[in-house]
């Protein structure tokens, strides 16, 4: 089986699963979608705009299908795209691990990786947390 984590940023030394074998680390979406670009998700979005970026992500999701006993962590805008969090509940075990707001925060808003969230004010943060938290809370297992 597979697990699909919507999480706001993947981490493969979260608390619910501290004990992965060596090289049995979650593949992200970033692993994904950058290796079937050549190139990085900043690049994309630069390049071709974040719906551009969204429409490869959600192909990299769906090609996730093929893979067995495996853990994805998704980045925090993947369950929000029409359909998504339907199609993970679907084809796996969904969890959604909770993090501090104020924590996440201080972590995204100053990685250049997270080019959506990069250099935004902390009210900017927050509203987008507010609007991806409806679809956050269709995970079949919620972690505090």
């Amino acid at each position: 089986g597979r697990i699909l984590m919507p999480v706001s940023a993947p981490n493969s030394r979260s608390p619910v699963f501290p004990r992965l074998p060596r090289g049995d680390e979650p593949d992200t979406r970033q692993k994904l979608v950058e290796a079937a670009a050549g190139k990085t998700i900043s690049q994309i979005i630069a390049e071709s705009g974040e719906q551009a970026f969204r429409t490869l992500e959600m192909e990299q999701l769906k090609n996730t299908a093929l893979f067995d006993r495996s853990i994805i962590a998704t980045g925090g805008g993947t369950p929000c795209q029409p359909g998504a969090m339907e199609w993970m509940n679907e084809h796996g075990w969904t969890a959604w691990i909770k993090a501090d707001i104020q924590t996440r925060i201080q972590q995204i808003s100053n990685d250049p990786n997270r080019p959506l969230a990069f250099m935004k004010s902390e009210k900017e943060l927050k509203a987008m947390y507010e609007q991806r938290l409806p679809f956050y809370k269709k995970a079949r297992q919620i972690f505090l």
